[in-house]
């Protein structure tokens, strides 16, 4: 029994951490607030663009039947307005949007009235004013109820649903205060009522109630014990979900956890006997099979674990399809119980690297490929250590004047232990590896010491670093950027840093404040290989940016899909309308320039021009363009 002194003092601590956890509960609840808020605005200013763009394109349309408007300024708003209605369709940041009652079915109705006006819109002929005026009429019948999803935004019921959750929210944190107040007196009661509880979740997985990694660890030593007393064998299955990292992107992590949930479901369906399931972490599983007699029942159990995987499930009316990847290994076959699940891991990822669903057994092999992406960690860090790296460089040309006007920095590397390596396998082994930071700090660093050789020489040009994902999100890039500016000399508007579109998109949030930040050290920004990311037209506004890359997969198909043509012509025009600019990749043929040209792009890049080459072969390129420094240096200022 604890004295009177002690049970005051601990009746204090307990009055004091109710206090703050109110102070907690209460930011919580705004935090709540905020977002709840935020949601509302989200809703209701995509109906307010609907609404804008459609009434746009009926003014143009109707101009343009009285041959006010060009024929291109018509179709511009058409482009515009099919954008809007995809982007609404499926876009993440307008979910809320298609929440509000009569939403999906409009969409369709739009989605319809394009469809069937483009032929004639697009068409190399004119349009005649009869087919205008039906196409307009067609459009004019869906006004009433796009006006009204527009106000329902503002206060229809699931808006009004939305404040009234937002005023319940601020009632209960009073409520809930004054409940954590009063809760005081008992929680050391409960924290010794709860201490079993505890143990188990310490144990378990808290979003599927599998037991967790602690728990797999102890069960697979048992099943060890036991194999060792009945000679018998213990297979470890570890299965990895494919692609689960999309169905969190694209449909949000509430539907990500009941997918998850399902799947814990179906293995624990299996879990009978002396098999035991847990969750590793993540998107990966395990599964215990214990005195089995060999191989075959282990491969029995591998293929069980794919059929019921495999299954499809339905979440939120959303049916889905599954896909694992399962690798095997046994106990005592494959080494000691620890080295077993290291193995049936390794096995993993030899299984993801084939399509589709798999499992895969552990070999030997497998080790000496994993042994040969360590070597090659290793020899890629005595190589960035030992400035053995080489970086070549592509022009950027101004495709009217011929003048080059900037170059891309490419890292090359030709390792005397396993010869030429991609540069896809460089950056790939940078990242698994944890080589990242310095591998990319190596790659600003030569290529601005290179633009500063250059300029010395009197040659201003402009150079362009591809920046890798890990770096982006898991590293201070913008403090990286400021040393190395400072620690080269190179002026920073001089310097243009690429990041992919699925890269800003990792973390919505802290994208743009991430290239804000590079931004103010003066430095350029550009989205490379733009067109084949996710990210949105609202996404884009908030970007930084000074350049769209479009991606040579469209170059390439440019005669091949007509509308690959029409998707540039809207990419520069929407870059025009934001002041960007634009450089189209893998030029091949003189008809793609031309093809370009003509529809208003003036850089491009491709092996038309000029393949990737060394610093001193474009030295000798910039030679004859010694005399056009000035010009020059009026364009790169612009990169």
């Amino acid at each position: 029994m604890l004295s009177r002194p002690w049970r005051y003092t601990l009746l204090i601590m307990m009055v004091v951490i109710s206090a703050a956890s109110v102070y907690v509960s209460f930011k919580r609840h705004a935090e709540a607030t905020r977002i709840l808020s935020e949601d509302i605005k989200t809703s209701s200013w995509a109906a307010a663009q609907l609404e804008i763009d459609y009434l746009h394109f009926q003014h143009n349309l109707a101009m343009y039947s009285e041959k006010l408007v060009s024929k291109e300024d018509m179709l511009l708003t058409f482009d515009l307005l099919w954008s809007r209605v995809n982007i609404l369709s499926i876009g993440k940041e307008t979910l809320q949007f298609r929440q509000l009652e009569g939403s999906q079915k409009l969409l369709t109705d739009l989605k319809g009235l394009l469809q069937d006006a483009e032929p004639a819109l697009v068409s190399n002929e004119q349009v005649s004013p009869e087919r205008a005026r039906q196409i307009r009429d067609g459009f004019a019948r869906l006004f009433p109820s796009i006006r009204l999803l527009h106000v329902q935004s503002y206060n229809g019921s699931e808006r009004m649903a939305g404040i009234d959750k937002a005023h319940i929210l601020e009632l209960d944190t009073q409520y809930f205060m004054l409940g954590l107040l009063g809760s005081g007196a008992f929680l050391v009661f409960m924290i010794f009522r709860e201490s079993s509880k505890n143990r188990h979740l310490a144990m378990h997985d808290a979003l599927t109630r599998l037991p967790n990694r602690v728990y797999f660890k102890r069960s697979l030593e048992a099943a060890a014990q036991d194999a060792d007393k009945s000679g018998l064998s213990v297979a470890v299955h570890i299965v990895d979900l494919n692609n689960f990292k999309e169905i969190n992107d694209v449909y949000g992590h509430a539907v990500g956890d009941a997918f998850l949930i399902k799947v814990a479901e179906r293995l624990q369906g299996l879990a009978q006997g002396k098999n035991r399931a847990a969750r590793l972490g993540g998107d990966e599983f395990a599964l215990i099979q214990g005195g089995i007699e060999g191989r075959n029942e282990a491969e029995q159990r591998a293929w069980q674990i794919c059929e019921v995987i495999t299954e499809p499930l339905m979440i939120q009316d959303i049916v889905f399809y599954p896909r694992a990847s399962v690798g095997v290994s046994l106990y005592p076959d494959d080494g000691n119980i620890t080295q077993t699940q290291l193995n049936a891991d390794v096995a993993m990822y030899q299984a993801k690297s084939e399509q589709g669903m798999s499992y895969r057994f552990f070999d030997a092999q497998m080790n000496e490929d994993l042994k040969r992406r360590k070597q090659l960690a290793d020899a890629l860090e005595k190589a960035i250590n030992n400035n053995q790296l080489n970086l070549l460089y592509q022009p950027i040309f101004n495709m009217t004047s011929g003048k080059m006007v900037g170059v891309e920095a490419l890292v090359r590397w030709h390792s005397e232990e396993f010869g030429t390596i991609s540069p896809e396998e460089i950056v790939t082994t940078s990242e698994q590896a944890g080589l990242a930071n310095i591998f990319n700090h190596w790659v600003l660093t030569t290529a601005c010491k290179q633009a500063v050789a250059w300029h010395t020489m009197e040659y201003f040009v402009a150079v362009s670093v591809n920046i890798s994902p890990s770096m982006y999100t898991d590293h201070d890039l913008v403090s990286m950027v400021e040393e190395v500016l400072e620690s080269t000399q190179l002026q920073s508007q001089y310097l243009m840093l690429e990041v992919t579109e699925d890269t800003t998109m990792q973390d919505i949030e802290s994208s743009p404040h991430i290239l804000r930040g590079l931004s103010s050290l003066g430095v350029s920004l550009a989205l490379d290989d733009f067109g084949t990311g996710y990210s949105s037209l609202s996404h884009l506004k908030s970007l930084p940016v000074q350049r769209l890359k479009i991606d040579k997969s469209f170059i390439q198909d440019l005669f091949d899909s007509p509308s690959d043509l029409r998707f540039i012509t809207t990419i520069l025009q929407l870059a025009e309308s934001l002041g960007l600019n634009v450089v189209a990749e893998g030029i091949e043929l003189d008809k793609q320039r031309i093809a370009l040209i003509s529809q208003g792009c003036v850089l491009g890049q491709g092996y038309l021009f000029s393949r990737p080459v060394s610093a001193d072969a474009i030295t000798q390129l910039l030679i004859p363009q010694s005399s056009c420094v000035d010009k020059l240096q009026g364009v790169v200022s612009n990169m």
